[in-house]
């Protein structure tokens, strides 16, 4: 092997590693931003909009932030639930217990979550239902907490008529790109059993299918793929590279570049789209 394709060689992998290493240093400082937002708003009891606000402002730095919080006078505060808001939690919080749910939740769950889409005219199997959920950053599948709920208000929301009124803005706003990779990680973390560190094949097709319909030609073959060849948990990093494979790579792979520092299980989806002649 000659000198130049040893140096290629070399730069290639050296590329691959920086790109890895940028990739797990943006994870952590991901997941140390969301770390930070959940002990705000434990400490002080506020939205994820005031905590972001406040944490920005000291660049995530916990303590400095949440003491100007308490120092603050301004107008930052979070919006007050209104009375018809209260009343429509507590209605479809009874519904959800009633209808099986955990009694000691204090939340909007299951049948109580069905009953709330069914009264503002929202299909549940459309991505409609995800989207509110992810605009109130819950963590747990079907499932609305009361603080959670709370977000409603800082949303402009003062009874369910103005959810149903709002919901078609949030479709919208996912047609610009930033908001729609926000959602996008969102859903990884809402799917994901907060004690694993990758989602399950038939966890993570339905919700490939749901958010990417549309959006990518080849989605039915890369959920075919998943569930029938590849047969292994979705990690983030795969997640994540996907939307950026989906993004920068054209539908018939013309522009497709191998030595990318692409998932495995990427490079072998489109080996196994090729041999296909799915272009």
């Amino acid at each position: 092997m000659s000198p130049s394709v040893l140096c290629i060689i070399g730069y290639l992998r050296s590329t691959s590693v920086i790109v890895s290493r940028d990739f797990v240093k943006e994870q952590k400082s991901s997941n140390k931003q969301k770390e930070a937002i959940t002990n705000f708003r434990n400490i002080t009891s506020t939205s994820e909009k005031v905590a972001t606000e406040y944490l920005k402002k000291f660049n995530y730095a916990l303590d400095a932030a949440v003491n100007d919080y308490f120092n603050n006078t301004g107008n930052s505060q979070p919006q007050k639930t209104s009375k018809e808001m209260e009343q429509a939690f507590e209605k479809y919080k009874q519904i959800g217990i009633a209808e099986g749910g955990d009694p000691k939740k204090d939340s909007v769950q299951g049948d109580g979550l069905m009953a709330l889409l069914t009264d503002i005219g929202v299909d549940p199997e459309q991505i409609e239902p995800l989207i509110l959920l992810w605009k109130l950053n819950c963590q747990e599948q079907y499932n609305i907490s009361s603080t959670e709920w709370k977000e409603f208000a800082d949303l402009g929301c003062d009874s369910p008529a103005k959810i149903k009124s709002k919901l078609p803005q949030w479709k919208r706003d996912l047609e610009d790109a930033n908001e729609f990779k926000r959602f996008y990680m969102y859903v990884f973390d809402y799917a994901r059993d907060k004690s694993a560190r990758s989602i399950p094949v038939e966890t993570a097709v339905p919700y490939f299918k749901l958010i990417l319909n549309g959006r990518y030609k080849h989605i039915n073959d890369w959920c075919e793929y998943l569930e029938n060849v590849n047969k292994k948990a979705v990690t983030k990093d795969t997640w994540q590279q996907f939307l950026e494979f989906v993004k920068n790579v054209k539908p018939d792979l013309s522009d497709y570049d191998p030595d990318q520092a692409w998932p495995v299980v990427i490079d072998e989806f489109v080996e196994h789209l090729k041999k296909k002649g799915g272009k």
